[in-house]
């Protein structure tokens, strides 16, 4: 979505979000929202252009009536203030609840405050009882849907399973419930899962990649088909379910758990995602992949090389000791001092980074100079750190 569009979407889940404020109801609540409807227009749909009007409204009135009614105004621009950087222009994700967290108490107060005022104004004990009977029923709903929520929190698999059935167009909530599933050992269900999510959404390579992750752990299922899994990782739109794969892919490599899968093959899946377009913020990651996949297939002159392109993309010092490290475990010293020098450089920006990597330079400094004196017969060698 563009930021117009996200501003305008922002005008409708503003006011979804009072709603959950003013009346909590069941099954409304979760983590996942990334199926929410974008607004692309103040017509699509045609809420969006209601919400506008409604919260420009809301501001209005606000400010007009903060000397008659400063409560009132108080819990708007309490609210409004609450969401002024997660709700307008930062790029962030669309829809989180726990945002709401701070604002609400704005609306809370103001709630408190004039049910306070009015029942003190109300003569009739006929509607005073009744009103105190809706406040009770009022609390033991919500005392009920609190307790319905901890239970479902407190079932992992349930949960997810029920937040799957209540939003099948969210793929987190899909992934989510394929991931319980096979914690819980249920491996061929979560298969069929990642498969589903593979076919809901053509142009998202998540579905793939966790099942190719899957099938790392479970050797009696089948992996996914590597055609169209390519093909998606070439084009596909940006998911974050597809960089944490990887990484867990490479990290199983490393370990020497995953023999279905070749070290060439997964070199081949990174590669490629990072000749997506859509990827183009997350190479530092990918190249981080393949300088860990190389060192650990003992390559490490490929490994530096991957971390020469971090290092180009963010240039610090943890990066180059990192190269420092795998050049020195394979015996090229005389590269490993050059990088070492280039470290001490790297370290001389920010004071947080001196004090983090101001020891490990010192001590790697300290046996390379042993090793030199070593050499020339100075001292007798001292074991490596």
């Amino acid at each position: 979505f563009s930021l117009g569009e996200r501003l305008l979407t922002q005008a409708r889940i503003l006011l979804d979000y009072v709603g959950k404020i003013v009346l909590p109801r069941p099954h409304v609540f979760g983590l996942f929202f990334d199926d929410y409807p974008v607004s692309r227009g103040w017509f699509a749909p045609p809420a969006t252009l209601l919400a506008v009007l409604s919260l420009a409204a809301l501001a209005a009135s606000a400010f007009g009536l903060r000397r008659r009614a400063p409560v009132y105004s108080f819990a708007v621009l309490w609210f409004f203030a609450g969401h002024l950087i997660e709700s307008t222009v930062i790029p962030l994700e669309l829809y989180f609840e726990h945002r709401n967290y701070l604002p609400m108490a704005g609306p809370l107060f103001a709630l408190v405050h004039y049910g306070r005022v009015g029942w003190e104004r109300l003569s009739s004990p006929v509607l005073k009882k009744t009103l105190m009977l809706l406040a009770v029923l009022m609390g033991v709903l919500i005392a009920l849907m609190t307790w319905q929520e901890s239970r479902l929190w407190g079932q992992p698999l349930l949960q997810a399973a029920v937040w799957a059935g209540e939003k099948p167009d969210s793929r987190r909530a899909q992934e989510q419930y394929g991931e319980m599933l096979a914690r819980h050992g249920a491996a061929a269900k979560a298969e069929q899962r990642y498969a589903g999510i593979a076919q809901k959404f053509p142009q998202d390579a998540g579905g793939y990649m966790q099942w190719l992750y899957l099938g790392c752990h479970y050797p009696a299922i089948d992996l996914p088909p590597r055609a169209p899994l390519y093909a998606r990782l070439a084009t596909g739109a940006y998911s974050t379910s597809v960089t944490s794969a990887l990484d867990g892919l490479v990290e199983l490599k490393i370990q020497r758990r995953c023999g279905r899968l070749q070290d060439d093959e997964l070199i081949s899946l990174i590669k490629t995602v990072m000749a997506n377009p859509a990827y183009a913020q997350r190479k530092e990651s990918l190249y981080y992949f393949l300088s860990k996949l190389y060192a650990s297939r003992g390559d490490p002159e490929q490994a530096v090389k991957m971390l020469d392109e971090v290092y180009a993309l963010n240039p610090r010092a943890v990066v180059v000791l990192q190269q420092v490290k795998y050049l020195a475990e394979s015996g090229k010293t005389k590269e490993a001092e050059a990088y070492l020098v280039k470290a001490r450089a790297a370290n001389q920006g920010s004071l947080l980074n001196r004090i983090s990597n101001d020891s490990e330079i010192a001590k790697w400094e300290a046996h390379f100079s042993s090793l030199n004196q070593a050499k020339t017969g100075h001292r007798k060698p001292q074991a490596q750190h």
